[in-house]
Formats: C-alpha cells, sequence, structure tokens
C-alpha cells in the first residue's frame, strides 16, 4: 500500500520483466495532485483473478478484493488529511472511509493500511481489544476519530499488539520536535478469519 503517489487520475499499469501490477488512484484533471495511493500487486494474481479490479473512490482511498481459497478479503488503502486540515476535509475523509467499510460484505475479511496520520496513543486499558499493550506516544484529535471509528467497526489496530523496539514502531518524524510517531497502520476486522 502506497501514498502520496502524486499520479493524476486512475490506473493500473503491468512492470514488465518484474512480475508486478501498479494499480493507482489519484486526482481528477485539473485538480491540484497532493496526494494519491496505489496497490503493487504480483500481476500473476490479477491475471488469475485471485486479485480484482481496483475500486478507486478518490485520490485517499482505493480497495482491491482478494479471492482466497476459502474465504476472500478486501484491502483497502488509504491516505488520511493531517491533524492541521479543515475539520470538513477530515470530515468528508472518515464519511468516505466508513461509507466504503460498510459496503464490505461482513463475510469477507477486512485490511485496512496505509497514512493515517493519527496518533491512537498508548491508553490500552480504555481502549482494550482495539488497541494492544504496545502502542506508544499520546493521542491526538486524529487518533480519537481513528479509535472511535474502529470501535464503531469493531476493528483492531494491529500494530499495537506486538512487542518491538520503539524503533521499529514508528513510522514519522515530526520535522519540528524530531519526535518519531507512529502514523501509519494495519488495521482488520477482530473476526478476521486469516488473522
Amino acid at each position: 500500500a502506497l501514498q502520496e503517489t502524486h499520479m493524476r487520475d486512475i490506473g493500473q499499469l503491468e512492470e514488465k520483466g518484474a512480475g508486478y501490477t501498479y494499480m493507482w488512484s489519484g486526482c481528477n484533471e485539473g485538480e491540484e495532485n497532493y496526494y494519491g495511493v496505489a496497490l503493487c500487486v504480483r500481476s500473476e494474481l490479477v491475471k488469475n483473478g485471485t486479485v480484482s479490479e481496483p475500486n478507486c473512490y478518490s485520490d485517499r482511498i482505493m480497495s482491491i478484493t482478494i479471492n482466497q481459497q476459502k474465504s476472500k478479503a478486501v484491502l483497502v488503502n488509504c491516505y488520511a488529511p493531517t491533524l492541521s486540515t479543515n475539520s470538513e476535509t477530515l470530515d468528508a475523509f472518515y464519511e468516505q472511509l466508513r461509507k466504503v467499510i460498510e459496503e464490505i460484505p461482513r463475510s469477507y475479511d477486512l485490511i485496512l493500511a496505509g497514512d493515517l496520520n493519527a496518533r491512537v496513543g498508548s491508553e490500552f486499558e480504555k481502549w482494550r481489544g482495539t488497541i494492544g499493550p504496545h502502542a506508544i506516544g499520546q493521542i491526538n484529535g486524529s487518533g480519537q476519530r481513528l479509535l472511535e471509528l474502529a470501535v464503531q467497526y469493531n476493528l483492531r489496530i494491529n500494530n499495537t499488539f506486538f512487542q518491538l523496539k520503539n524503533r521499529y514502531k514508528t513510522t514519522w518524524k515530526h520535522p519540528r520536535s524530531k519526535t518519531w510517531h507512529t502514523i501509519d497502520y494495519i488495521i482488520t476486522r477482530k473476526s478476521n478469519k486469516s488473522r
């Protein structure tokens, strides 16, 4: 799952000789090109139908369906607005993400991956089952939104369930404070069959 690709429109390109297909969802022609999401998938999985054509919702959200032998999974790639973005833009992103999640049949596994620009903090007891005991840092406003979404849809933020050194948990360094934070997540339904 890739974010900030800066690609326009939607598309798909097979990397000849490398065995990968690059699928993207970007801005419309004439819009400012700041964002963009993409997935890089083995070409044979696209050709044999294991991986579906992408569903492109915006330059911040796209998904593919993975047809496994005994189950199906939907991988949603997303790139959330930063906390400094106006509240209308944040609200619109989370509303669109809710709609995407609600479209996915409950019998399918759900994998939500990407740069959520959120810090979920380490209040394990307060968010038991949604975050694990290995979460780090302080929660911020976007983290609160993400945790509320996770509770609403019975999701777990998997990064927080693994005991690792902090340097392996963090994904972004704040440019002014030089503090490292986790803002990229892998999130699944608590009921996923292929956990």
